[in-house]
């Protein structure tokens, strides 16, 4: 099974945006993903509508896949390193493995096989809120606010179309029918760049991950019909034919 990586290109955030945008990006990924349909239980798929950016996205519905992702964002902050003036570089990694189980002569062991994996590179700008600015007017804080979000709205909608089209694009890889499950992780952009050779040899050997939740029976074919469509100013996620 081949190791695909997909690699957002990196872009910049503001402080008060990073969390909202992060689970917007995630989430997206994760219910590309995920399977209409589950054979152990029912799914209940849910559109959220982001506070921040005009800007919806679909969510899976399930209590403990939002917990995972709350987690690495938290994560993923303690973990920013600076990278110049009020600002700090993050990369968080979210993969998909399934579970394999082989038997060697007399023993038997489980090996965890990662098959896709999604890396999100980010600048985190901590400028102080233009509001904050006292030597600014009113009228011109606003429009300096307004000019900031509309930059950071474009980026996110720019990432979330990148995502709608590599999530679409080559499938060869997913597995057709079993379990698989996901994680997330944060690395240091020096540190992922670090390891990429190694996790590249590994890739063409099995890479292993690091779950701690139950996995996810998923039939792979199901998610190929999932696509993705503008509403109005909204990004949503649409179902088959319903456009």
């Amino acid at each position: 099974m081949n190791h695909v990586e997909r690699r957002l290109p990196e872009f910049e955030l503001g402080e008060d945006n990073l969390t909202e945008a992060l689970q917007c990006l995630m989430h997206t990924i994760i219910f590309a993903r995920w399977p209409l349909q589950s054979s152990t239980s029912n799914l209940a798929p849910r559109e959220i509508e982001c506070e921040n950016f005009p800007i919806a996205y679909a969510s899976c519905g399930e209590s403990w896949v939002h917990q995972r992702v709350d987690e690495a964002i938290v994560e993923f902050k303690a973990n920013l390193v600076p990278a110049g003036p009020e600002l700090a570089r993050g990369c968080l990694s979210l993969g998909f493995y399934e579970r394999r189980h082989n038997k060697v002569v007399f023993w038997s062991y489980e090996e965890k096989v990662v098959w896709e994996e999604w890396v999100i590179p980010l600048l985190v700008n901590h400028t102080p809120h233009v509001a904050a600015n006292e030597r600014l007017s009113a009228t011109e804080a606003d429009r300096l606010q307004d000019s900031a979000n509309a930059m950071y709205t474009a980026s996110l909608q720019e990432r979330m179309m990148e995502i709608f089209t590599m999530a679409n694009g080559d499938l060869d890889h997913i597995p057709p029918s079993g379990t698989f499950d996901f994680e997330v992780s944060c690395q240091q952009a020096d540190q992922r760049e670090a390891v990429q050779d190694e996790d590249g040899r590994a890739a063409r050997g099995g890479v292993t991950g690091r779950a701690r939740r139950p996995q996810v029976h998923a039939q792979g074919a199901q998610n190929r019909n999932r696509h993705w469509a503008m509403r109005g100013r909204l990004l949503v996620c649409v179902p088959p034919h319903s456009e």
